[in-house]
């Protein structure tokens, strides 16, 4: 299964100057819950946005799939460097049966224009900051209807993704409850973000 997922503020800005313009805790707290342990695919600038760490840029417990003309193919275990989104996606199957899209507006416009995700999870920030990035909402209402989130939808997702009992194993293991538990994340609004799940149409 394929998710995209993205935080937008009321103004549907999704960056300026290469970062995030609104700190918000409660959103980086459900990013990393129901990402981690899932291969996540990103655009070149997104990946560059990423915190550095003991001088190494990435998101612990994820792999990392970067789409990029310009960076050389190199496999550094928890980063990959590919040249097209179909790429990314093929070696993302191969890892794990969940995948999250991560960005940029680019990748985003690709991957909603060409209907590759099979749901969408848009967290709305309840800011107004100015930006010179935007997340193309156009291309989500024209190729995919908002859905409510219950428990229901959430054993659905489960079930659809066909977890086996470990995954991934070099990125540590992964179990059945651990996914049931990622996923219902989907249902913990937070109090300065709101979630909006889409299915594709």
């Amino acid at each position: 299964m394929i998710l995209l997922i993205a935080a937008v503020n009321h103004l549907n800005v999704i960056g300026r100057d290469g970062k995030l313009p609104w700190h918000c805790p409660e959103d980086l707290k459900f990013f990393h819950k129901i990402t981690m342990g899932c291969p996540i695919i990103m655009g070149r600038k997104t990946y560059e946005s990423l915190p550095v760490f003991n001088g190494v840029t990435g998101l612990e417990g994820r792999l990392h799939i970067v789409v990029s003309k310009t960076n050389p193919k190199k496999d550094l275990s928890t980063k990959i460097f590919v040249d097209s989104i179909e790429d990314a996606i093929t070696i993302g199957k191969n890892k794990s049966s969940l995948i999250f899209i991560i960005g940029g507006s680019q990748i985003y416009s690709y991957v909603l224009r060409h209907k590759i995700a099979d749901f969408c999870i848009v967290n709305v920030i309840d800011d107004n900051t100015l930006g010179d990035t935007f997340f193309p909402s156009y291309l989500l209402n024209s190729h995919y209807r908002e859905r409510s989130l219950n428990r229901d939808l959430i054993n659905e997702l489960v079930r659809d993704t066909r977890i086996s009992e470990i995954e991934m194993s070099s990125q540590g293991t992964k179990t059945t409850d651990d996914r049931i538990r990622s996923l219902s994340h989907l249902l913990q609004t937070g109090e300065t973000f709101k979630t909006a799940f889409y299915e594709r149409a």
